[in-house]
């Protein structure tokens, strides 16, 4: 039976249509996955906050990423290089027979064992070109490697075999 003068029929029950109940499941969605993103949740490593190894992985986890990525759009081999001061971030320059700082890094103040043999870096002399330990090739291959993050609190081990993304786990 239609309502006066609108000629829609009032049998229809209340109540939300399948779109309707799509579409909120949608931004649900989304909202739960910016807060698990936004907090970290996610991590692997989410216990590790405030510790400074886990944070020292963290930071390696995102170099790698950051010098495979750059290597491989580029098309140019990126490196990284332990330093006194954390990691160093090199690009090859095939103009000058080397490599060149591109970036500091922040691990500030921490061992690195890197495949099995410790690494306390010294300041690099001033004539001594910088070398990076791991290589990132244009192909999107790197040196495979292993990296131990330690402080007398904690200790993390990152791996990758050359092909896939560093894994960094607490130990």
């Amino acid at each position: 039976m239609p309502i006066s003068g609108t000629g829609r029929s009032t049998d229809r029950a209340a109540g939300f249509t399948l779109i309707e109940l799509v579409a909120v499941m949608t931004v649900l969605s989304i909202l739960a996955l910016a807060l698990v993103v936004g907090t970290g949740a996610g991590s692997l490593m989410g216990s590790d906050r405030g510790s400074t190894a886990g944070s020292a992985a963290r930071t390696l986890e995102n170099a790698v990423r950051t010098a495979r990525a750059t290597a491989f759009h580029t098309r140019v081999p990126h490196g990284l290089l332990p330093r006194p001061d954390g990691w160093q971030m090199l690009a090859r320059d095939r103009d000058a027979g080397g490599w060149r700082p591109v970036d500091e890094g922040q691990a500030a103040g921490l061992g690195w064992v890197i495949n099995g043999t410790a690494h306390f870096p010294v300041p690099p002399l001033a004539e001594t070109p910088p070398r990076p330990l791991v290589v990132f090739a244009s192909d999107g291959r790197a040196t495979p490697f292993t990296v131990d993050f330690h402080t007398a609190a904690d200790r993390f081990h990152c791996a990758t075999d050359g092909w896939e993304d560093l894994a960094c786990a607490r130990r």
